[in-house]
């Protein structure tokens, strides 16, 4: 939706809506941290399934190799398959979801930093001093 311009407003209605973009900044905050929760729980995922591959490497290289008759029985119970069904979910869907969740945090680190400004000048304007925090600038990679 639209976001109604607060020129011509009370003082008060503008004071009521800074309240009221707290709350809001608040619910933020926890859906981050969910978010930040459930990313870590991928992160820790993810390492335990490039360990799980990095394993099953390590006995395909080595004098552990299943003998011919274990890697025929294997590929008929749809080792193939799977294989190419962990490169597709993996290397295509998984990566392509990864770059785009970058790409939005990155369009969120600029939006931060574009209200951590304005809210800095607004403190600036009302005599509020503020303990520091506004003045963290967070960069995008390659910054």
């Amino acid at each position: 939706g639209s976001i109604a311009p607060l020129h011509g407003k009370s003082e008060e209605s503008v004071f009521s809506e800074l309240k009221s973009l707290g709350v809001v900044a608040r619910e933020l905050v926890d859906l981050e941290s969910g978010l930040l929760q459930r990313m870590e729980a991928h992160a820790d995922a993810l390492a335990e399934q490039a360990l799980a591959l990095t394993s099953i490497g390590s006995i395909l290289d080595s004098s552990l190799r299943p003998r011919d008759e274990e890697v025929e029985r294997a590929r008929a119970n749809g080792l193939q398959e799977n294989v190419a069904k962990l490169r597709s979910s993996m290397h295509l869907e998984l990566a392509a979801c990864l770059r785009e969740i970058d790409r939005k945090v990155q369009d969120g680190t600029a939006i931060v930093n574009r209200n951590s400004e304005i809210l800095c000048g607004l403190s600036d304007k009302l005599g509020v001093q503020q303990q520091g925090a506004l003045q963290h600038r967070f960069d995008a990679p390659g910054e």
